[in-house]
Formats: structure tokens, C-alpha cells, sequence
């Protein structure tokens, strides 16, 4: 009798984690959003506590997975993101790279790296334009010039002069593609047109942008009973090298010497032609 309802929500004070039984506080008893990270002990939140594919990339904070939390080898080909680079060999390749690191294009071709190859011969006198295949960048070219005509004499007891030896060197030439440059190659100097005569100059060799050499000086007549005067050689300038032989390389032991001269009554003989030789550093 007289018994008194009371309403437990009218009841002040606090109820102490002693008085709540073992899982009494269950999901469906906490308002949305009642436990935030303020009420959460430090490492309260565990492995074992989460769901399944409950931590997603949109609850990561940007820069919050560093270097230091990843595991070695957790990250593998597939967590890569994909570029345009076809998976391939490339040969003399250009390639493109990011501000991270990554390869984003590569072509090959585009750069010249192998051994050197010949590519043109041409015998003057003679001229044209050469194109470098698109996968070379340096040139190594030999330019010979033509030899200077003979001279004749004014007896037939001695010789004329002799033409001097076309100019003759190595060029060494980094190119830029695309690269298509006009040439010409140089012949001899005739010889004296008569006994009495001087030879003429050879014709030069020019390879534009490249170098250019000169031809041989023609051998000089003489006054009666005395040798003509050779003719002096031409030059090369700029070349990176000079030989002491002609046919050192390339195998051009007559190109470019000088006509001999004769007595009277016959004419000096022509000069020898020059030669172009190019090579490519596009071999394998």
C-alpha cells in the first residue's frame, strides 16, 4: 500500500561505470554521434574493433598515410596509378618525367647512339643536298679537296712544277634534326694547256655548316733549263684532325693529289678530284 512511482528521468547526479552491467550501453542506446574523438581513449580504437572496409579513402586526411605507417612492399604495381607509357624496350629513347618520379612518355629514335656507318661517297667534281636519317645526332665527315694541274716547262729537258695536294681533314659535327645541308665536291685543277703553261687551282670541297677545304695551288712553269715550282697544298680549316697519310681511314690514297708537271712539249696533267665521306652514328 501507498506505493510512490518514481520517474528515474528527474533524478539528478551521475551514474558511475561500476553501476552499468556488462553490455548494457549497446548501439541502439547511443544517440547519432554521442561518442566522439574527444571521448575516446588514446589507441582506444583498435584493429580488431573495426569493420571490414569501415576505414575508406574519403576517412583519410590528405598527408596522413606517410612513408613512416607503410609497411615494406606494401605498395604494389596495382596501388600505382596508370600513365600513358606503352610497357616496351626503347632504343635511343627520349623520355619525360614527372615532378614525382614517373616516367609519363618515351619514344624511341630520336637520338642517335650507335657506331659510326658510312653513308655517302661522292667523287668530284660534283654536288647535292644531304638529309641525315632521323635517328642520328653527330656526323663524322672526311672532305678532300682537288689537286692543283701540273705546269708544263719551256724546254724539253726539264719538268714543270707539279700541282699541290688538295686540302684534306676530319670533321667531327653534332647535328641538330631536322638536318638537310647542300654540298659540293671539288675536281682537279687542269694541267698547263700548253708546254709553256702554269696549271690551275683545284676545286674546293664545302659540306655547309659542316667545313670546308681547299684546293691544291697548280704547279708554276720555269725559265728555260730549270724546274718548275710545285704548287703549294691546300688547306683545311677547323678540321679536328689532319693525317699525315691520305688513306689513313678512308682508304682515298689518290684523291686530291696534285697533277704531275712535264717537260716540253706536252701539257701538265690534271689535278686529281676530291671526295666527300660521310658518316652516321646510327649503327649497332
Amino acid at each position: 500500500t501507498n506505493i510512490n512511482a518514481v520517474d528515474i528521468t528527474t533524478l539528478s547526479g551521475t551514474v558511475a561505470s561500476a553501476q552499468i552491467a556488462n553490455l548494457a550501453v549497446t548501439s541502439a542506446k547511443l544517440a547519432s554521434f554521442a561518442v566522439t574523438a574527444a571521448r575516446l581513449a588514446s589507441f582506444a580504437v583498435t584493429t580488431s574493433r573495426l569493420a571490414t572496409n569501415a576505414v575508406t579513402a574519403i576517412k583519410i586526411t590528405q598527408s596522413t598515410i606517410t612513408q613512416s605507417k607503410l609497411a615494406a612492399n606494401s605498395v604494389g604495381a596495382n596501388q600505382l596509378i596508370a600513365t600513358a607509357v606503352t610497357p616496351a624496350t626503347y632504343t635511343a629513347a627520349t623520355i619525360t618525367v614527372d615532378a614525382d618520379g614517373r616516367i609519363t612518355a618515351a619514344s624511341s629514335g630520336s637520338g642517335g647512339a650507335g657506331g659510326f656507318v658510312p653513308t655517302l661517297i661522292s667523287v668530284g667534281p660534283s654536288s647535292g643536298t644531304y638529309t641525315a636519317t632521323p635517328q642520328a645526332n653527330r656526323l663524322g665527315v672526311y672532305l678532300y679537296a682537288g689537286g692543283g694541274g701540273g705546269a708544263g716547262s719551256w724546254d724539253n729537258v726539264t719538268v714543270g712544277g707539279s700541282g699541290g695536294s688538295g686540302g684534306y681533314g676530319f670533321y667531327n659535327k653534332p647535328i641538330t634534326q631536322p638536318f638537310a645541308q647542300p654540298y659540293s665536291v671539288g675536281g682537279g685543277g687542269p694541267g698547263a694547256p700548253s708546254p709553256m703553261g702554269a696549271g690551275s687551282t683545284g676545286g674546293a670541297t664545302n659540306f655547309n655548316n659542316v667545313g670546308t677545304v681547299n684546293g691544291g695551288i697548280g704547279g708554276n712553269r720555269a725559265p728555260a733549263f730549270t724546274p718548275g715550282n710545285p704548287g703549294s697544298n691546300g688547306t683545311a680549316p677547323g678540321a679536328a684532325l689532319v693525317a699525315p697519310q691520305r688513306n689513313f681511314v678512308t682508304g682515298a690514297g689518290n684523291f686530291g693529289l696534285g697533277g704531275s708537271g712535264v717537260n716540253f712539249p706536252g701539257a701538265g696533267a690534271i689535278g686529281v678530284a676530291g671526295v666527300l665521306y660521310v658518316f652516321e652514328n646510327t649503327g649497332t
